[in-house]
């Protein structure tokens, strides 16, 4: 009787050693099913779609809460996008891999990983070799996963190894720092990037607009597109209040939108049972938290409160969170008190960006009731 009735799953050591196991497990199934899957190109990435039911048998050693965990920790290291509500609350994945269409015509395959020995970067913490070198499995990693030629990755060798060279610094591998040297340098050039030249410093002014390469560098990071249309007019206000004028608005734009949405995940990360709102109602302390951030006068939201609890009392909806939708309500008052234009009409240079993150998502997503405007709407 053989001891193996089904295919196993085959996970290179170095790709183990370099994500992690559970994540190159991960990986291994996901590269699998892309070969077999219809891919459809969006957003400069190749998305694939797969049912619940095709994955569980997939993967039979972990819990729906373990699959999220994993594709959260994929996502954070730059590996994989994400554009579905998360595993425990849905029926689908909507995933792909963090690579640009155009630099894959065809499905991802597998790294070439079999180069670095299995117990590379194990066993002790060393000083980094002087004529230290990435191994070739790493550069092929940064440019299928993060889209990063090798050009770039091997200009970064000989500051990576001087600069840890003169710390002194030991480390149990040094595939893993050049990994995060990498992506932190090539994440300061995409901010570079966006920076008009020194004499275009210019205070902001009621209609300005994100670039499209600031959307588009957002859109990457997973960033819903609804949510950062919807911060545009606050980040406006405050700026032109300040009266500062810079040569990096959509540096800092990206950095606000990053912080912003770091705090509104965070505020509504542990909302998941739905239910009728209280008669006695209010705000976390983490939304008052989010709304200083954002700018917007804690005494005008306090405000807000009581007319938001009677009309949704009144409606008899239910929600998973109303502290995110009560942010949402209280953004759109702040821009009604102050006459800011409406994201929603920024013009048709971002009409390719309006269906990011509007694919039907379901309604328990608590990020797509985070930008949800059907109050503002109503």
């Amino acid at each position: 009787m053989s001891l193996l009735p089904e295919t196993p799953i085959a996970i290179p050591p170095s790709l183990a050693a370099t994500l992690g196991l559970e994540e190159a497990a991960l990986v291994v199934v996901l590269q699998d099913c892309v070969r077999h899957s219809e891919l459809q190109a969006q957003q400069h990435l190749q998305w694939m779609t797969l049912s619940k039911d095709k994955i569980l048998p997939l993967v039979p050693f972990w819990s729906e809460a373990d699959i999220q965990r994993v594709l959260q920790n994929l996502r954070d290291k730059g590996v994989i996008q994400l554009d579905s509500p998360p595993f425990t609350q849905a029926q689908y994945l909507r995933v792909a891999f963090d690579v640009p269409s155009s630099a894959a015509q065809t499905p991802p395959s597998p790294v070439n990983i079999n180069s670095i020995p299995a117990n590379h970067g194990v066993g002790g913490n060393s000083l980094i070799p002087p004529n230290w070198q990435p191994p070739e499995s790493m550069l092929q990693t940064l440019k299928q996963f993060n889209g990063i030629e090798a050009d770039f990755s091997l200009s970064q060798v000989t500051p990576f190894v001087t600069y840890w060279t003169e710390k002194r610094a030991t480390a149990a591998s040094w595939s893993n720092k050049f990994r995060t040297w990498v992506l932190r340098e090539w994440r300061s050039r995409e901010a570079d990037f966006l920076k008009p030249s020194p004499e275009v410093a210019i205070p902001m002014y009621r209609e300005w607009q994100p670039s499209l390469d600031a959307l588009e560098i957002l859109n990457k990071s997973g960033i819903n597109q609804a949510f950062i249309e919807d911060c545009i007019p606050e980040f406006v206000l405050y700026w032109q209040e300040r009266g500062e004028a810079l040569k990096t608005w959509n540096s800092k734009f990206i950095q606000h939108i990053r912080n912003q949405w770091e705090r509104y995940t965070n505020a509504t990360r542990y909302d998941s049972e739905p239910r009728r709102i209280d008669a006695n109602w209010q705000p976390s302390s983490d939304v008052y938290d989010v709304l200083t951030f954002a700018n917007i006068e804690i005494d005008f939201a306090r405000q807000l409160v009581p007319e938001f609890v009677m009309y949704w009392r009144e409606s008899h909806r239910v929600q998973t969170s109303w502290n995110s939708k009560f942010l949402q309500h209280v953004k759109y008052r702040w821009a009604q008190r102050h006459q800011m234009p409406s994201a929603l009409s920024t013009g048709q240079q971002h009409e390719k960006y309006r269906s990011f993150g509007q694919r039907g998502e379901q309604k328990s997503d608590i990020i797509e009731r985070l930008v949800d405007r059907s109050w503002a709407q109503g």
